[in-house]
């Protein structure tokens, strides 16, 4: 039989042993969110402007796992355009998926030519619209 300072130890290192374990894997899915995401079949996603004042026709923005779009320096893609908002609009990787979401501006975001509602779905060739600048999803790989 098992005295109690023996029971005690044992106690402690199944605890130790468990909340390392947790540790982990908790270390594992923050790792997983902080790297720039893949979409299917090991695809990126990049946004391609098409026209407006955002930069050049052509220019490319690399989407991090959670971007921000607006005129405010604090956003990870800044607009120089008196119609977009000072957080205009966000795009993010969620299992798998893309999604834009308007940040309740008064132009509103537009995708594929809709006024967008809140949050949004986006795919490969969609088209983003933020005051005069109008952005295309590409999956490259």
């Amino acid at each position: 039989m098992i005295d109690g300072a023996a029971t005690i130890w044992l106690v402690r290192g199944i605890f130790t042993v468990a909340l390392w374990l947790l540790l982990l894997r908790a270390a594992r899915a923050l790792e997983r969110s902080l790297v720039a995401p893949e979409t299917r079949r090991g695809q990126r996603a990049v946004l391609v402007l098409v026209s407006g004042s955002a930069g050049r026709p052509g220019a490319r923005v690399e989407l991090a796992p959670i971007t921000t779009f607006g005129r405010d320096p604090a956003n990870d893609v800044v607009f120089d355009d008196e119609f977009v908002s000072g957080r205009h609009f966000t795009i993010w990787h969620d299992r798998g998926r893309w999604w834009v979401a308007d940040e309740r501006t008064r132009n509103g975001t537009y995708l594929n030519g809709e006024g967008l509602a809140g949050t949004a779905e986006v795919r490969d060739g969609d088209h983003i619209q933020a005051g005069r600048s109008r952005l295309a999803l590409s999956l490259t790989s």
